[in-house]
């Protein structure tokens, strides 16, 4: 068997990053690339489980962890450029870069495994601890049963979103607030703020977690038909998104009647946030279908409702803890296979 390296972690920016490599001749790779601090080779250290050192090309303190015959981890620094680094300098030694994820994992069978790939795309902890319990119950299936099958396929769309974010588009007149709201969702400021109407000129986007759930949240620009060339790019932006959003939440001034668009709410509004309530005593209050929340981006009023309201929006329902769920096209189709 040929070397091979993979990284075990999410591909992304993190404290930590786990380059696991395997095959007979591993340890000679990684005495070309790695200096253990004692200044003996690290193959002249095998009675060691751990071997802390520096990575030559980087400088970078990392440690080496063997777990088996011929089989070792590097833990490292999470940067990309630590994680690429220590790729290109073991493929420069001589060790392949495998594509079979898999194979690196403990599944059983190959629909486990598909939850040990799902995981390397989780993004909070929530969703972390559903995958968990979902290599577990994909290990343990019983696939004799259609009615587990029709169950499980159910939460799809869930299990699609434990692997990338739901995606909550704010709309609404110009100047109502969307800027200031996704600002305070998010904890920071990341939007353009300013009086003037139309500030927004383009679709800005953040990512973040409610309640765990991780939601990409964007701040469309202002609805209106007047405005310039660049002004309505954006807007046709907002209404392409609108359609393909998971939430729709349609955003109103409390100092203005008239900042209500009913067209908007018929189009997938799944609900309608009343901002700036904290600067009149009888918010302007839209006559809607949809569930109405009043909140104020400056004071805070109401913001720890909508958080609620956007949760329970996009995750109606949770799983149980035995209840099996598909995580990739792979386990949809053998589902929908059964059932």
């Amino acid at each position: 068997m040929a070397v091979e390296f993979h990284e075990l972690t999410h591909h992304g920016r993190g404290a930590i990053s786990v380059v696991g490599v395997r095959g007979e001749g591993s340890d000679g790779v990684l005495d070309s690339c790695f200096a253990p601090v004692s200044g003996q080779s690290f193959s002249a250290l095998k009675n060691r489980p751990i071997v802390y050192g520096i990575w030559n090309s980087t400088g970078e303190d990392l440690v080496v962890v063997r777990i088996g015959n011929d089989a070792f981890e590097i833990q490292c620094h999470g940067s990309l450029a630590a994680v690429d680094a220590i790729a290109t300098d073991l493929a420069a030694g001589g060790a392949v870069q495998s594509s079979d994820a898999a194979s690196w994992t403990l599944a059983r069978n190959e629909l486990q495994a598909e939850v040990a790939k799902a995981m390397e795309s989780c993004l909070t902890q929530r969703t972390a601890r559903h995958l968990l319990q979902q290599f577990q119950l994909w290990g343990e299936v019983n696939f004799n049963d259609p009615e587990i099958a029709r169950e499980a396929l159910l939460f799809t769309t869930f299990g699609e979103k434990l692997t990338s974010p739901w995606r909550i588009v704010l709309c609404g007149r110009p100047n109502v607030g969307k800027s200031s709201l996704i600002n305070v969702l998010c904890g920071f400021e990341r939007a353009i703020v300013h009086a003037t109407a139309g500030t927004t000129r383009d679709l800005v986007s953040q990512h973040t977690a409610i309640d765990g759930w991780p939601v990409e949240l964007v701040d469309s620009a202002g609805i209106r038909d007047e405005g310039n060339a660049i002004e309505q790019a954006g807007i046709e932006k907002a209404r392409q998104l609108i359609a393909d959003a998971d939430l729709v939440i349609h955003v109103v001034d409390a100092t203005d009647d008239s900042s209500f668009d009913p067209l908007l709410s018929q189009h997938r509004a799944g609900l309608v946030v009343v901002n700036k309530v904290d600067l009149c005593q009888q918010p302007a209050v839209p006559q809607t279908d949809c569930p109405r929340m009043l909140v104020s981006a400056v004071t805070g009023l109401g913001m720890d409702d909508l958080q609620a309201a956007i949760s329970k929006a996009i995750v109606p329902v949770v799983p149980g803890d035995d209840q099996l769920v598909p995580v990739s096209t792979m386990q949809r189709r053998r589902l929908e296979q059964l059932a």
